[in-house]
């Protein structure tokens, strides 16, 4: 009967210098005692009526080769090779689950053993029962960090870990809590998403389920075994594409071929009474909120790393009051200020059905999120895309970046880390200059700076006769007057070259000459 969340087990990493929580169930009225053997740590809590309990361990500083001992009455479990030092949940969609086995870099990586990094992925379940009918054990596991574990790795969690580890020198864990082509509103209580713009999305789904056939539905989710998500890797055809849509990639020419087989599969297979997004559906309004989210809350931790987005481009216009609110409930289910470290949505036009035609808004609005919110920090990603695929291949920019956002922000280490940012325009004689934040030497990769236009209130591009780089100062010669637009990385796919001195990329500006 003595049960504790998935989410604790061997290789286990707990969070220092804070009181741990550690919860699961036991017999009602149960007695149950939680001890950190070798430091001397306990806890001792009563179960419920219902037999839930929560103990809290007080707070205790970097460690290595504990043992956790649960007892109650005459049960007894253990956790053996567990580590104390820094825990980071890692949320979001594909590119935060995308595995470190399609990272460009992975014929070198993979063969890394890091004994003090450990890895934990909530099994993507969409409803409550689910995590009872399948076999789930390749995941809800601690992964060590070694050439079997890590092709299963997030890899921007990976990267992220790997930066904090060696700059902090303590243990690092990564809770995984992500699911691919999820939009923001699943990952947060159906409530929050009331008053805001984001009903659109609850609308939507109650639109879609207005004639549906339970019984009928449900058959037919369970026999899909695209909605099964028990195996990370699978020798058969199928997986094998999904493979290879991940690395290397599929050419434009495979993409369509994919979408037109896609698309006669789906008309074979149409049925009444089975919306898209159901009430099994990943997808749904709160839903992962309710099947993973809250399962691995309140595991103790110091923030979030996330990226998500690229799913909410059919309502983009909401985007930013849903990422609000999404921001807002993961604090209240951890009960504190978590920091969230994002990242801005990648350069991208299209991929199979995917477009990118609103994710300058997407963008614009994380950056407005981060404006307004505390402890809400904003990474650059605009070098870092691909035009025909919405998964860039190369994620160690990202989780360095990432990193660096922590060591300021969170760590309190005095380092250059935000991409630089346009501040202020000024008209000059010959031209006009532009003033960044978060950098005093800015530099271009090239001879001339990408994704960069001046626009007149006609709409036509302005001729730029030149740019020159004046430390924190773009300059650009030409003939521009008041009422001129500045637009700069403000399409869907982009490249920018332009730099601070460690290396983050500007993000992307639109601004009105005064």
């Amino acid at each position: 009967m003595l049960k504790t969340a998935m989410v604790f087990g061997n290789h286990m990493t707990l969070q220092r210098q804070k009181p741990i929580q550690v919860w699961g169930t036991a017999e009602p009225d149960a007695e149950v005692k939680v001890t950190l053997e070798n430091i001397g740590c306990e806890a001792n809590t009563i179960a419920s009526e219902s037999g839930e309990w929560m103990a809290e361990l007080p707070s205790c500083e970097a460690a290595v080769g504990l043992k956790m001992v649960i007892s109650s009455g005459e049960e007894t479990i253990t956790y053996t090779d567990v580590r104390v030092g820094e825990v980071w949940i890692a949320g979001g969609q594909s590119n935060m689950e995308y595995f470190l086995m399609f990272d460009e870099q992975h014929e070198t990586v993979l063969k890394d053993n890091r004994e003090e990094i450990t890895f934990f992925d909530y099994p993507e379940v969409s409803y409550e029962e689910q995590i009872e009918e399948k076999d789930y054990s390749r995941f809800g596991i601690w992964r060590t960090c070694d050439p079997e574990n890590l092709p299963y790795y997030s890899a921007v969690g990976y990267y992220f870990a790997v930066q904090l580890q060696e700059k902090l020198q303590v243990p690092v864990g990564i809770v995984g809590c992500n699911w691919g082509g999820t939009p923001a509103c699943t990952w947060m209580p159906k409530d929050a998403l009331k008053g805001t713009k984001g009903e659109c999305w609850i609308q939507e789904y109650e639109d879609g389920i207005k004639e549906l056939n339970e019984e009928l539905y449900q058959k037919a989710f369970r026999m899909n075994p695209e909605n099964e998500h028990t195996e990370p890797f699978a020798d058969n055809i199928q997986k094998q594409m999904q493979n290879k849509m991940f690395y290397p990639g599929l050419s434009r020419e495979e993409q369509v071929k994919l979408l037109e087989m896609m698309a006669q599969y789906q008309q074979g297979q149409a049925m009444p009474g089975i919306p898209a997004v159901g009430p099994w559906s990943e997808k749904r309004p709160g839903g992962l909120y309710e099947t993973m989210l809250t399962k691995v809350a309140p595991y103790t931790n110091r923030g979030v790393i996330f990226y998500q987005g690229e799913t909410d481009e059919t309502h983009a216009d909401a985007y930013e009051e849903v990422l609000t609110q999404l921001i807002l409930s993961w604090r209240k289910l951890w009960g504190e200020e978590l920091p969230f470290l994002m990242v801005q949505l990648a350069p991208f036009e299209e991929w199979l059905a995917c477009s990118g035609t609103r994710f300058p808004i997407l963008r614009q609005a994380q950056e407005q999120v981060c404006k307004e919110m505390n402890q809400v920090y904003l990474c650059s990603s605009s070098d870092n895309g691909m035009q025909w695929d919405i998964h860039p291949k190369n994620k160690q920019p990202i989780g360095d970046r990432l990193a660096l956002l922590a060591r300021e922000h969170v760590y309190g280490e005095t380092v250059l880390c935000d991409a630089p940012e346009a501040e202020k325009v000024q008209l000059e004689a010959d031209g006009l200059s532009i003033t960044f934040l978060n950098s005093t030497e800015l530099h271009i990769e090239g001879q001339a700076v990408n994704a960069l236009s001046v626009v007149d209130r006609n709409g036509e591009i302005l001729p730029i006769e030149s740019v020159q780089i004046e430390g924190n100062k773009m300059l650009l010669r030409g003939k521009f007057e008041k009422g001129n637009v500045i637009h700069f990385a403000r399409t869907p796919y982009y490249e920018v070259n332009l730099y601070n001195e460690v290396g983050n990329p500007a993000k992307p500006f639109e601004v009105i000459i005064e």
